[in-house]
């Protein structure tokens, strides 16, 4: 069936993504710029998509009365240099909330100086899919800093992340089949509610998913 093939090449592509990428090492690091609890940056590298880091807040009463400010980010420590030419930045499939919808990544050699090596928007309109950044030229670093400064809710998340040691071809697909007239909505948009019951924010039901 359809959506058997879907899975199917979907699966492939997943294979494709991990023969491209860096096994992630023991003597690796992972720090963020803030934390919710257990949901620390090491869970975007565990190979789970179902944990995700998640940049810290507070909630009383049913209500977040605080967040973490921008910019959100994870740093990876390699413990030397390493030769990197992208990431795959995989948003959590859930919800919304800290999804990357503009990013930035640097690079250093001593975990103190960053050099910024590629920034751009995140393309969701193919669905939660996970964003390919290839970087213009491989580089060599020893800490790589994957940063937003614009996201879901103004929070911080990542599912997975995967280092690339080779870039990762992407194939022109044809785009999805979309009422005519209709727009597709870009990050520049700022959706709020009347109200909102916890995670089920506004922005949810602009988000092309039909499960959140």
């Amino acid at each position: 069936s359809k959506v058997k093939a879907e899975v199917k090449a979907e699966s492939e592509a997943k294979k494709e993504t991990v023969k491209e990428a860096h096994i992630v090492d023991k003597s690796w690091t992972f720090t963020a710029s803030s934390t919710f609890y257990s949901q620390s940056a090491d869970k975007a590298f565990d190979g789970d998509i179902k944990t995700f880091w998640h940049s810290s807040y507070e909630a009383a009463n049913g209500q977040v009365v605080s967040k973490a400010p921008y910019p959100h980010y994870i740093d990876v420590d390699f413990g030397k240099m390493l030769d990197v030419a992208g990431i795959i930045y995989t948003p959590r499939p859930d919800n919304e909330a800290g999804r990357f919808f503009g990013y930035t990544v640097y690079g250093s050699d001593d975990g103190t100086n960053f050099n910024e090596i590629k920034s751009g928007k995140c393309d969701y309109s193919k669905g939660v899919v996970p964003q390919i950044i290839n970087f213009d030229e491989k580089v060599s670093v020893k800490v790589l800093r994957i940063e937003t400064n614009e996201a879901g809710g103004d929070y911080g998340t990542a599912a997975e992340i995967s280092i690339l040691k080779e870039k990762v071809k992407v194939e022109e697909s044809k785009s999805a089949e979309k009422e005519e007239g209709v727009l597709v909505r870009e990050a520049s948009w700022k959706i709020e509610a009347s109200s909102t019951f916890y995670s089920q924010v506004a922005a949810n039901a602009f988000d092309g998913n039909e499960k959140t």
